[in-house]
C-alpha cells in the first residue's frame, strides 16, 4: 500500500510533464462560432432564418388557402357521417397538395423577384422578404372579403385608399376571416344535400315500420353512393380551385 503512496506523485508529475497546462489553453477543444468567420451579422440572419422556419406551419396556414380547404374535406366528412374515414393525416395531405397546387403560381413569382436575387446575394434578406411579401399580399387582398378588409383596416385604425395600401397583418387577418366564411357557406351547402338523404330514408324506414332499424346504417352507404356517383370530389375541388384569383 505505502509503494502504491509513493508512486502516485511520480505519475502526475509525468503527466505534467507530457500535457502541460500552456499547451491545452492554448488550442480550447471547443470554439464556438457561428456564421461566416464568426461574423455576427451572419449569426442573426441564421437565427432569423430558424425562427421563420419554426413558423413555417402557421405561415402556410394564415397566408394561403389551407384552411378553406381542410376545412371543406373536414366538414364534408362530418357530413357524410363516416367518422374518421378518411383520417386527419389523409384529409391534411390533401390540402397541402391542393394548397401548392393552387399557390404555385404565387411562389414561382417569389422565387423570381426575391429567391433567386437572395441567393446571387444581389439583395439583402430583409429586402428579399420585402419583395416576397408584394405578391402574397396582392394574392390576400384579391381574395379577402372587401368588408373583412374594412372592419380588420377600421378596428387598426389605418385608412386605405387602393388595394396597394393596405396593410400586410390586415391582408392576412381578412383573407383567414374570408377563408372560414366561405368554408362554412360551402360546407352549408354540401349538408343540406346529404340531411335530404337522410330525411329521405329516415321517412321511407317509418313507412315500412322498420323503427328498430337505425336510419345511419342505411343512409351512410347511400351517400357514399350518392357523392361518389355525382363527382363529390371532383366538384369540391373544381370548386375551391376557381373560386380563388391568382
Amino acid at each position: 500500500m505505502s509503494n502504491k503512496i509513493k508512486i502516485m506523485p511520480l505519475l502526475l508529475i509525468v503527466l505534467f510533464l507530457l500535457f502541460p497546462y500552456e499547451s491545452v489553453s492554448a488550442s480550447p477543444l471547443i470554439d464556438l462560432k457561428i456564421g461566416e468567420n464568426g461574423d455576427l451579422s451572419s449569426s442573426v440572419d441564421i437565427f432569423i432564418i430558424v425562427t421563420l422556419l419554426s413558423f413555417l406551419p402557421a405561415l402556410i396556414i394564415s397566408l394561403t388557402v389551407y384552411i378553406k380547404i381542410v376545412m371543406v374535406l373536414s366538414l364534408t366528412r362530418q357530413a357524410l357521417g363516416t367518422m374518421t374515414s378518411p383520417p386527419n393525416i389523409v384529409i391534411t395531405g390533401i390540402s397541402l397538395i391542393l394548397t401548392l397546387f393552387i399557390m404555385m403560381p404565387i411562389i414561382n413569382v417569389i422565387n423570381e423577384v426575391a429567391y433567386q436575387p437572395y441567393k446571387a446575394k444581389e439583395i439583402t434578406f430583409m429586402d428579399g422578404l420585402e419583395k416576397a411579401s408584394v405578391p402574397l399580399k396582392e394574392f390576400m387582398v384579391n381574395n379577402a372579403d372587401e368588408g373583412h378588409i374594412e372592419m380588420f383596416a377600421k378596428v387598426a385604425e389605418v385608412e386605405i385608399t387602393t388595394k396597394e395600401s393596405v396593410p400586410f397583418l390586415v391582408a392576412s387577418a381578412a383573407n383567414v376571416t374570408t377563408q372560414v366564411t366561405e368554408a362554412l357557406g360551402l360546407a352549408a351547402v354540401l349538408m343540406i344535400a346529404f340531411v335530404v338523404i337522410d330525411l329521405i330514408i329516415g321517412t321511407i324506414l317509418m313507412l315500412l315500420g322498420m323503427f328498430m332499424l337505425p336510419p345511419q346504417m342505411i343512409s351512410l352507404p347511400v351517400k357514399i353512393i350518392v357523392f361518389l356517383a355525382a363527382g363529390g370530389f371532383e366538384m369540391i375541388f373544381e370548386i375551391l380551385i376557381n373560386g380563388v384569383v391568382i
